[in-house]
């Protein structure tokens, strides 16, 4: 019904979310062709980057309301990434039964939009926190080798260094 008036923005919020796999499949489909057929945007909003990085051009990675990251889609799933973006990729099931999977727990409470922290909006649940830098001083953007931009102290290459690749390329396509 979205594409219906052939709308120059559409906007899909978690519309395959709470669906069993398979109709979960044939909706990505159906949306991949309507993407195809029809000139115009899709605004596509999901937790799950495997989704996705099913049907996007380019991926961006939000955290509490601020841009973490910005890549094409295919370059998102390679490392260096922001931080966040590790640890949501790192929760992507591996189909794989005997591929090492190292899930990148997160802890801490997501922070108040009231209250919102200084520095690096992340800094509070960040695995790679650097201390006073990434609490006091809001990061610059970064380029990586790939043309991704994060938002982070870190330089990529030291994050290339620390980051192995979390999911295999297989899962995007």
């Amino acid at each position: 019904r979205g594409f219906a008036t052939n709308p120059a923005l559409l906007l899909a919020d978690e519309p395959v979310s709470s669906l069993d796999v398979s109709v979960q499949a044939s909706i990505l489909q159906l949306m991949e062709e309507l993407q195809k057929t029809h000139e115009g945007t899709m605004l596509f909003i999901s937790h799950d980057l495997a989704v996705v990085g099913y049907l996007a051009d380019r991926i961006a990675v939000l955290y509490a309301g601020q841009l973490m990251e910005l890549a094409d889609a295919a370059d998102l799933f390679e490392p260096p990434y922001h931080p966040y973006t590790e640890a949501l990729l790192s929760a992507i099931p591996l189909i794989d039964p005997d591929a090492k999977h190292r899930e990148l727990r997160l802890t801490g409470d997501v922070p108040s939009q009231i209250n919102v922290p200084t520095g690096c909006p992340f800094h509070p649940r960040c695995p790679r926190y650097l201390g006073d830098i990434c609490r006091d001083v809001v990061p610059p953007w970064q380029e990586t080798p790939q043309g991704a931009r994060i938002f982070c102290h870190i330089p990529p290459a030291d994050l290339i260094a620390q980051q192995g690749r979390l999911i295999a390329t297989e899962a995007v396509s």
